[in-house]
C-alpha cells in the first residue's frame, strides 16, 4: 500500500492513564489509519476529587524527575476560584512559584501547564484557597 493511502497522525507526549482513553476517529477511505507515536509521556501522579487546604503541599511526597532535562505537564482543576503554584527544591532551597501568572484560576475549569525540571530538583503543588482538586494528571515528558 502506497502511503496516500494512509492518514498519519502525529501524537506528540500522549499519556493515556488507567481509565482513560484515546479514540482515533478519522482515517483514510479503507477505514484504516497510521499512528506514529513519536514521545511519550510517563504518568506520575493523578490525585481525583480530594479536599485540599489553602498553602499545604497537595502530593504527600514532592515529586522528582526520572529524565533529565524534562518537564512536567500539569493538568489541573479544582472547584474555587484560587491561585495555582508550585514549590521547586534544590539542594534544599524552596521556591514557590505561580502559575497563569499568579492569577486567580477559574473554578471548575480545567487548565494545563508545562514546569522544566532537571536532576536534582523536587516539585509540589499549592492552592491558595480551601478547595476539592477535582482532577490533576501530572505527567513527565522528557526532553
Amino acid at each position: 500500500m502506497s502511503p496516500e493511502n494512509f492518514v498519519l497522525l502525529r501524537v506528540l507526549d500522549a499519556t493515556i492513564l488507567s481509565g482513560e482513553r484515546l479514540e482515533f476517529l478519522q482515517g483514510d477511505t479503507s477505514g484504516r489509519a497510521l499512528v506514529t507515536i513519536l514521545g511519550s509521556g510517563l504518568a506520575v501522579t493523578a490525585p481525583h476529587n480530594t479536599a485540599e487546604l489553602a498553602g499545604v503541599d497537595i502530593l504527600a511526597a514532592a515529586l522528582a524527575p526520572t529524565n533529565s532535562p524534562a518537564t512536567f505537564r500539569i493538568a489541573i482543576a479544582f472547584n474555587a476560584v484560587g491561585v495555582f503554584s508550585a514549590t521547586v527544591t534544590r539542594g534544599g532551597n524552596t521556591q514557590v512559584v505561580n502559575f497563569n501568572s499568579g492569577v486567580n484560576l477559574n473554578a471548575n475549569a480545567v487548565y494545563v501547564f508545562d514546569l522544566p525540571v532537571q536532576a536534582g530538583d523536587t516539585v509540589n503543588f499549592r492552592y491558595s484557597v480551601n478547595a476539592t482538586l477535582m482532577i490533576m494528571r501530572v505527567s513527565e515528558v522528557a526532553a
